[in-house]
């Protein structure tokens, strides 16, 4: 569990099954600004318990991880965007 504000929404969620890593926690934090807007935090934890997926890790896979995150809010906006009313 992740602890946030009273005002605050958050979403998480657990994995052990993306290679290299053994395990990986991601937390979505909604932060209300406004009536209408909202500030969106990504928390990534990750695991590796042997030093090959450490160096994989630090060379390769956090780069693959902060491109395919950065894809999916930029899909998730443009979503929500399509669907508010006008």
């Amino acid at each position: 569990s992740k602890e946030v504000g009273v005002d605050q929404l958050v979403y998480g969620e657990w994995t052990d099954s993306p290679p290299p890593i053994d395990e990986i926690y991601q937390f979505y934090i909604l932060t209300p600004i406004d009536g209408t807007s909202c500030k969106l935090t990504v928390e990534v934890y990750w695991t590796a318990k042997s030093w090959f997926k450490k160096l994989i890790m630090a060379v390769v896979a956090k780069k693959i991880f902060r491109t395919n995150l950065t894809n999916s809010i930029q899909n998730l906006h443009a979503f929500v965007s399509s669907k508010a009313p006008n």
